[in-house]
């Protein structure tokens, strides 16, 4: 499946340290809606967002309108009444991530269940965030500089826009 960012901006932009941090947050979860409201300044600096970062996060808030005829399909707040939300489907992210660092999504998407998916696309993200941050590992000592978790992953690579 491809999921891909209509504004023009990709995940690359961001650091793996971030998206890491995000992908934690999320915890393989493809069912939920993240509200803007839930995240905060102090949500912003535990992810490890830079300001660069969280504006163009900010900027894929889409607004998730409840489907009043079917329980599945609306968004209900913690009081239990529907509502509508700004904000962000996990499911989505994910594959945008996944897509856009270049991620093996072959086994999510194999799956049917938006559970199973996401399980499949965390590990994949993980996967590939690790090879990224390993393409800078010092040769002779194995180590990796703390650069590589914190510049956007495109920096690394070296590409402006992944294919």
């Amino acid at each position: 499946m491809e999921v891909r960012n209509e504004d023009g901006t990709d995940w690359t932009q961001f650091s793996s340290q971030s998206i890491i941090a995000l992908m934690e947050w999320i915890g393989g979860d493809g069912h939920s809606v993240i509200g803007a409201g839930n995240i905060d300044d102090r949500k912003v600096r535990e992810l490890g967002f830079t300001s660069k970062e969280w504006m163009i996060f900010g900027s894929k808030a889409e607004l998730f309108k409840s489907n009043l005829k079917s329980a599945k399909g609306t968004i209900f707040d913690k009081d239990g009444n529907p509502i509508n939300v700004r904000g962000w489907y996990t499911l989505t992210l994910q594959w945008q991530i996944a897509n856009d660092i270049g991620a093996d999504t072959d086994e999510a998407s194999e799956k049917n269940g938006r559970g199973f998916q996401a399980q499949c696309l965390k590990k994949a993200i993980d996967k590939r965030i690790f090879e990224i941050v390993n393409m800078v590992k010092n040769s002779e000592t194995g180590d990796v500089p703390h650069a590589a978790v914190i510049l956007p992953i495109k920096t690394i690579l070296g590409k402006e826009v992944m294919a």
